[in-house]
């Protein structure tokens, strides 16, 4: 039987580990013990409180242009489920009056283990990625989920028409991501799963074609979106992130299935480069050979992030049999091999978690992540749930440092954190077990 013990063991000391090498191989070297303090983070503002009844999944973003701080995230009122959006201009200490963003009312399809999605370019323009759904009682769950996007040219003031990605192909679509290049290049990914009409015009699964991860690109600043296929069969309600570079460059990360043959399947996290635009697409590489097997969804994905130099970083979770947890690594050759993985949260059993990264101008990687242990975690369900969880942090320097939390930022429960980095601070958002949406950030 497996044992719920980490914790205490794992987050009561802060660990500093060095980079051996800059190159592809890099590596670090654990075998120091010192200590280190780690950065203070403010104390937990509400950025929407409960009476508005937010999701648990909520967005962040940072418009250097502006220093401001932008937050996305799902509130029920009388006329639905519906997208707001609300900035701060210090950081996260105090916020404005929301704004919807969807035109037509309860236009959103709740879903905690996926949150709208906003990105900010380099001019102020403001992105914003969600999902719909319409009754489809033949399909699982009993709706057919749409992507939607709408972007403001105003600083968020007001928002275009939105318009429906890829609605040329019925086919449900999820766990998505959406990132802008530097020079407005717009890059969305998701999971597709095809549906049809059948005899009597009810939607239904396609099986003559396969589940698949797409991918859809705007060179016209979000009026139009053109798609293809990057990979099929994919784990089918794992988070796909994508991260854009200026020189045509994209990157695109979602969880493989690989067939063992004792007859189980694999799921590790896989990483494919682009450089011409989303044109093609390279061979996937596994983050890690993690040999994760699993007949089932665990619901978190590898977010990622770029420092000034092009090294990729990203984070994620591994169910495998030795060191199950949340793991860290980089690469410095475009995602075709990556370095040792460093735990950031490991045990004997530890229970899908979502983990999320931001590198600040300082080219400092910031982690955040939940620990549900004594909580919401179990030791039957791997799906990522109802999970409420305290919320730790950890930066690890450019020489290879990490300062890790060793106490949680969230005082009441919470789930989903997100980070992001801009205008001198380090911000991270989440959901209390309440259903406020929180903020606590640091300077840099």
């Amino acid at each position: 039987m497996k044992k719920l013990v980490l914790g205490a063991s794992v987050l009561a000391i802060i660990a500093v580990v060095i980079f051996i090498t800059m190159d592809s191989d890099t590596a670090f070297n654990s075998d120091s013990d010192t200590l280190e303090k780690s950065s203070v983070f403010f104390e937990p503002t509400t950025v929407a409180a409960s009476a508005d009844q937010p999701s648990n999944a909520p967005s962040v973003a940072f418009d250097e242009s502006s220093g401001k701080m932008y937050v996305v995230y799902i509130g029920e009122d009388p006329d639905g489920h519906n997208l707001y959006l609300k900035h701060s201009e210090d950081g996260g200490k105090t916020f404005s009056s929301s704004l919807r963003i969807n035109q037509n009312p309860d236009d959103v399809f709740l879903d905690g283990r996926v949150s709208p999605n906003v990105v900010v370019d380099n001019q102020g323009k403001i992105y914003v990625l969600w999902v719909k759904a319409e009754p489809a009682p033949e399909l699982f769950m009993g709706v057919i989920r749409s992507l939607m996007f709408s972007y403001s040219e105003d600083g968020g003031k007001t928002f275009s028409p939105s318009i429906m990605i890829d609605k040329e192909n019925l086919s449900g679509k999820s766990f998505h991501a959406i990132d802008v290049s530097s020079d407005g290049k717009i890059y969305v990914g998701w999971l597709d799963s095809p549906a049809t009409l059948n005899e009597e015009g009810k939607i239904i699964s396609d099986g003559s074609r396969p589940s698949t991860v797409k991918f859809a690109r705007s060179i016209d600043g979000g009026k139009t979106f053109e798609s293809s296929i990057v990979d099929t069969n994919p784990c089918p309600c794992c988070n796909v992130s994508i991260l854009a570079e200026s020189d045509d460059s994209v990157y695109i990360s979602w969880r493989k299935i690989f067939e063992n043959p004792d007859g189980m399947t694999v799921r590790d996290m896989v990483v494919s480069h682009s450089s011409d635009t989303g044109k093609t697409f390279s061979t996937p590489s596994k983050i890690s050979d993690d040999r994760f097997e699993f007949d089932g969804c665990v619901h978190v994905g590898a977010p990622m992030a770029l420092d000034s130099k092009g090294n990729l970083h990203t984070v994620w979770y591994t169910g495998q049999e030795d060191g199950p947890g949340v793991y860290y690594t980089r690469s410095s050759d475009n995602a075709q091999t990556f370095g040792k993985p460093i735990p950031i949260l490991t045990d004997s059993w530890v229970p899908p978690l979502r983990a999320q990264l931001a590198i600040d101008d300082k080219d400092n990687v910031w982690i955040t992540w939940e620990d549900s242990t004594g909580l919401s975690a179990n030791e039957t369900v791997w799906r990522y749930e109802e999970t409420q969880a305290m919320i730790y942090y950890a930066k690890i320097t450019p020489q290879g440092i990490i300062e890790r939390s060793t106490e949680p930022i969230n005082i009441a429960e919470g789930r989903s954190p997100v980070i992001a980095s801009g205008n001198g601070f380090v911000s991270i958002v989440w959901a209390s077990s309440d259903q406020d949406i929180q903020c606590s950030s640091t300077s840099v």
